[in-house]
């Protein structure tokens, strides 16, 4: 009967490595037609915009955010955003 549950779970993580195998592979199918598409297409525009994007984005410091938050609420904050 042991032997019959071992077979059983490893027939069960085999399929799932297999399943894991085929999503990696259809991500990678996707983004290599998404990359042929825009080496077709030359559009540059795409990769400006996606670049100053990138560089307009700035990290939330959620520390900063909640003390913000809590000056606001305890009417500790000038409208220059910094505390009394």
């Amino acid at each position: 009967m042991k032997v019959e549950e071992e077979e059983e779970e490893e027939a069960e993580q085999s399929c799932a490595e297999g399943e894991e195998e085929e999503e990696e592979e259809g991500k990678e199918k996707t983004f290599e037609k998404m990359l042929d598409y825009l080496k077709e297409k030359r559009d540059a525009g795409f990769f400006k915009s996606l670049s100053g994007l990138m560089q307009s984005c700035s990290v939330l410091d959620l520390n900063a955010f909640e003390r913000q938050n809590k000056a606001e609420g305890l009417g500790m904050v000038t409208e220059e955003g910094s505390s009394k």
